[in-house]
């Protein structure tokens, strides 16, 4: 059995034409993870990659998937709600607290 982001990501190579040296190597390393530790792949060879999207495939076939179980993400703290009380006329009459100004500014 496997989990789902790992059948996820094998498929995703089944599936792929062309293939960078990074993205044969990443197959390789999950084949030999899974299910053939003796693999290995060269790079350069298409046939190569080709028959390893066909040991993917195979295995794909025959393997269970099971789902991780979703974790419901916890805060890290607990906060509880501040109220903050204000006197919306006195917030007023202060004006602004940066430049010192006394009266209000609204946009008309």
């Amino acid at each position: 059995m496997i989990s789902r982001s790992i059948y996820n990501e094998m498929a995703r190579f089944t599936g792929m034409n062309r293939f960078t040296a990074a993205e044969a190597k990443e197959m390789e390393r999950l084949i030999r993870e899974n299910f053939n530790p003796k693999y290995n792949v060269c790079v350069k060879c298409p046939q190569q990659i080709k028959h390893g999207q066909r040991l993917l495939q195979n295995f794909l076939n025959q393997v269970e998937v099971y789902d991780e179980p979703v974790l419901e993400e916890q805060p890290l703290f607990d906060f509880e709600p501040v109220e903050v009380s204000v006197d919306i006329e006195e917030a007023k009459k202060v004006g602004c607290t940066k430049c010192g100004r006394k009266k209000r500014t609204t946009k008309k």
